[in-house]
């Protein structure tokens, strides 16, 4: 396989992916291996949660309680709920 070979010819990738990739600017091999992510997050060590920051990022370890809320559009899902562990909720 070769740079130029089309991104279709990839097992796995049909006519729909084809399509999402070639949004993005992919269009061939070459282009693929090219592709980096725009960003990514870094996660730390988890924290308590009474060390929390509002604002921020942050890893933390407890248990889920309570209800679950789901909402949002088809585009953005929102998932709200609770997390306690021994320092707080």
């Amino acid at each position: 396989m070769i740079e130029s070979t089309k991104i279709k010819e990839l097992k796995g990738i049909g006519e729909k992916t084809e399509k999402l990739f070639q949004k993005i600017g992919v269009f061939t091999v070459g282009d693929l291996l090219r592709c980096y992510p725009r960003g990514y997050d870094v996660y730390e060590e988890a924290v308590p949660i009474s060390e929390l920051e509002e604002g921020r990022t942050m890893t933390v370890t407890g248990a889920v309680f309570g209800r679950i809320q789901v909402s949002g559009t088809a585009k953005m899902q929102v998932t709200t709920l609770y997390v306690k562990d021994i320092t707080g909720t």
